[in-house]
């Protein structure tokens, strides 16, 4: 929630789609991906430790 809120102050241009997925999951990484297509993915497990 906090990227997202972070990401739209700094780049309110930017369309972003946050998904909350398990990324060993292959078939529901595949679907995301799949339906959104995007040019960046952040996978942010770590995100309250490790600065984005």
């Amino acid at each position: 929630f906090e990227i997202e809120q972070d990401l739209g102050r700094k780049f309110p241009k930017l369309k972003t789609c946050p998904v909350i997925a398990d990324i060993r999951d292959a078939d529901r990484i595949d679907r995301v991906f799949g339906l959104y297509r995007p040019d960046v993915a952040f996978h942010a497990a770590a995100h309250k430790h490790v600065p984005l």
